[in-house]
């Protein structure tokens, strides 16, 4: 696996930790983690593949849909996996992805999108996160944070330097599936934005 993906991935787990133990005082929509290569600049030529890790094959097209649909607002060319490489998924992880590199690389993709929700916490009380093995059978959760990443990779670089952006976010009690894959489609377009700058 790349370096700079293990630090990144370390550093996510710093990150849920802190989500842990804060979420019930948080806002609904925050960004955790946000960073981008000082020299990623010049994108809008690039085709991007936007590859979604999710928990079935419906809530995969639409999350795909809205990044794709998000970033056509602002001119990137993004395209869903579900629809390029349906035969390729399900890829659940960055080392997936590397083991088909070549395939996505020889089919004139220089970027991809990988996202993926990377937990999912609940609230049982107040202020606090509750165990699953504490919980009397029935128990609802007052609140669930879900926490959603996105790496963004240059295939155009070598190897060790693909890794152009990173994006955690965490999602409180969305209205439903549709809403939260629509705030992150959105998060993604303003990463870009903010890249150009």
């Amino acid at each position: 696996m790349l370096p700079k993906v293990i630090f990144f991935f370390i550093k996510a787990r710093i990150f849920l930790f802190l989500l842990f133990i804060f979420s019930a005082c948080s806002s609904p929509l925050r960004v955790l983690d946000y960073w981008t290569s000082s020299d990623f600049k010049e994108y809008q030529g690039m085709k991007f593949l936007v590859i979604c890790n999710t928990d079935n094959p419906n809530n995969r097209i639409e999350f795909e849909s809205q990044i794709v649909n998000s970033l056509g607002k602002i001119n990137i060319h993004a395209y869903g996996s579900h629809k390029a490489f349906p035969s390729l998924i399900p890829i659940e992880s960055i080392e997936e992805i590397y083991k088909n590199r070549n395939i996505i690389k020889n089919s004139q993709y220089t970027g991809i999108i990988f996202t993926s929700v990377k937990n999912k916490i609940e609230s049982y009380k107040a202020g606090e996160q509750t165990p699953e093995w504490t919980l009397e059978p029935d128990t609802l959760a007052l609140s669930t944070t879900y926490v959603l990443e996105a790496l963004i990779l240059d295939l155009d670089r070598a190897v060790e330097d693909e890794l152009v952006g990173v994006n955690l976010v965490a999602v409180t009690d969305p209205e439903s599936a549709e809403s939260l894959y629509n705030a992150y489609g959105k998060i993604v377009m303003r990463h870009f934005k903010q890249t150009r700058r």
